[in-house]
């Protein structure tokens, strides 16, 4: 792509295409259509507005039309074509460029981005090369203009580059842009980029790949954290609009209290009643005061930390699992069934749904048989298992299966397994930590970290991640987990995977939780990212297609290059 001009100003942008011999534009047909021969369509019923156009010009400046008046379509024998899903005055954009090779980006107008991005839309859409270009050259106008982007701009911009399925390598230049003008957190604090990165996971995976390149502007130290809790005001029950981060081991009660006096703003106007300030102290406190006034500690982290090393086990009856004295339930699982005879006592201690099923008014709760078709046999055997004995290893099944526990234990409401294998790994991670603190002094045990270890492999963090994110996990607890798979593995190495790649792509709310574990990770741990934070950035060319590619440095030493057709290679 050639190099983008530089723009001459904040507020209106008309960067002109690329002039030719062959094209200078017809201006006059676009206003006189006395000799147009097709008549398009555009928009929804009722709203249809027609646009009477010339075939040949349509031809020549855009491909879809070529192919649909130039071939055996229907379209190519009629005398009209229908666009239900333009807009009409979108279109009208369009249509005004291939006449004329003219479009001006107006940024005072109040829909100017989202104009911009719809008009990409439909020049991707009919396939009109010249006005692709063009709007790119608009866009790095804007993207290399001294002034402070505007976000909407910035979430129109990725959104249809995403949409469109435009090359990697452009939307990872544009990000590349964004990081190095503005902080990740900045971007990030704002709902409208959240829901853009749920939208679209390859922006998530791109600004993970790119959060670490030289120039790239770091977020504030401790970004992303809960430290920010919500108070309310004591007469008006209005939340705060405004208030410091106040650590509570650095303040004392009454300093905390002169501090939230000037740091909370209440959304009705200042408030100075004693209720507001003693409200205001918890809330520097790090309490959150919720509804019927109760406080309730805001430390996930701790909380969650007491929930991975909570004591889950208990005795059991081993002996009856496998004694068919005394059952009362017969459960037939699986298509052809194979059937377990149970104790409806036992089975519905730890499982809601088998509770609910037995003890109910449902049909089971006096046939005493239960009909699980859907569910697999080995897997439910394992739960059983695990209700009759609580005994359950993490490391002695296989990735799929471990999927195939959590799905379903979380059908069964059996959450005690679920918690259970997620304590197993949770403490894997933490004493993957601590061996490597213990060792960080050796340059080796910093850079192979990872190595050999199931549980810190793409595939399993890729079944782990999507399997919590099917059964509805809860997202801040995953995104804690997330953060100690980070501290404990290696993300650069996890970005060159094809499978970990794909899943962020597909799923753009889990790669907006990497990113989001990721940038909230107080540790500034350069080997993470040292496949790209050691980035050569000197072109080389894939052997295979040609391209263009930025070279890197893998911890091995090896010089490895990726491609923007996916292509991995070491040469």
């Amino acid at each position: 792509m050639s190099t983008p001009t530089k723009a001459t100003s904040a507020k209106t942008d008309a960067v002109s295409s690329p002039t030719s011999p062959v094209f200078s534009g017809f201006p006059k047909l676009l206003k006189d259509p006395k000799f147009s021969d097709i008549k398009i369509h555009v928009g929804r019923q009722p709203t249809t507005v027609p646009f009477k156009l010339h075939r040949a010009l349509l031809c020549e400046r855009s491909t879809y039309f070529d192919r649909m008046l130039n071939s055996q379509f229907l379209e190519s024998r009629s005398e009209s074509v229908e666009l239900p899903g333009l807009q009409p005055g979108i279109f009208d954009l369009v249509v005004r460029f291939m006449y004329t090779g003219e479009y001006t980006f107006d940024a005072t107008k109040v829909f100017a981005a989202q104009e911009l991005a719809d008009v990409y839309e439909a020049a991707d859409y009919l396939d009109v090369p010249d006005l692709k270009k063009h709007l790119m050259d608009v866009i790095w106008a804007r993207l290399d203009a001294p002034e402070k982007l505007d976000l909407t701009f910035v979430v129109a911009v990725l959104g249809v580059l995403a949409k469109t399925y435009c090359e990697v390598e452009t939307l990872a230049k544009v990000v590349q842009n964004l990081l190095e003008r503005e902080s990740l957190g900045t971007w990030m604090a704002r709902a409208a980029f959240k829901e853009l990165l749920d939208k679209y996971g390859i922006i998530g995976r791109l600004i993970l790949e790119n959060s670490k390149l030289p120039g790239v502007k770091p977020p504030p130290k401790g970004w992303g954290r809960e430290f920010r809790p919500k108070a309310y005001c004591g007469l008006c029950r209005a939340k705060t609009s405004e208030q410091t981060a106040i650590s509570p081991s650095s303040q004392s009660a009454t300093e905390a209290k002169a501090t939230a006096n000037t740091a909370l703003r209440i959304n009705n106007g200042r408030c100075d009643s004693d209720a507001v300030t003693n409200r205001a102290v918890d809330a520097a406190k790090g309490i959150r005061i919720d509804a019927d006034r109760q406080p309730v500690n805001v430390d996930a982290a701790a909380e969650f930390q007491r929930e991975m090393t909570a004591d889950l086990s208990f005795s059991g009856f081993p002996k009856l699992l496998n004694s068919p004295s005394f059952t009362d339930l017969t459960i037939h699982v699986g298509l052809p069934a194979q059937r377990y005879r149970v104790h409806r006592a036992i089975v519905c201690e730890r499982s809601t749904y088998f509770a609910a099923a037995c003890i109910s008014a449902f049909r089971e709760s006096h046939t005493h048989e239960i009909h699980l078709p859907d569910q697999d046999a080995n897997t439910f055997s394992i739960l059983l298992v695990y209700l009759y004995t609580g005994a359950f290893k993490e490391a002695s099944h296989d990735i799929q299966t471990i999927a195939n526990i959590l799905v379903e234990a979380d059908y069964l409401g059996i959450t005690s397994l679920r918690d259970l294998l997620l304590q197993q790994i949770w403490g894997h991670l933490n004493r993957t930590v601590s061996m490597r603190r213990a060792n960080e002094e050796s340059t080796a045990a910093g850079s192979t970290r990872g190595t050999g270890d199931r549980i810190l492999t793409a595939e399993y963090l890729c079944m782990l991640l999507t399997t919590l994110h099917k059964i509805s996990y809860s997202e801040k607890k995953l995104q804690l987990i997330l953060q100690q798979f980070l501290k404990a593995g290696n993300l650069g190495t996890w970005l060159r995977d094809k499978a970990f790649q794909d899943m962020l792509d597909g799923d753009g709310s889990l790669a907006r939780l990497v990113l989001v574990a990721h940038v909230a990770d107080g540790e500034d741990e350069t080997a993470k990212m040292s496949a790209v934070s050691e980035a050569v950035r000197k072109k080389i060319h894939c052997k295979g297609c040609g391209k263009k590619v930025a070279s890197l440095k893998n911890e091995d030493g090896k010089t490895a290059v990726v491609l923007s057709c996916r292509h991995w290679a070491y040469i």
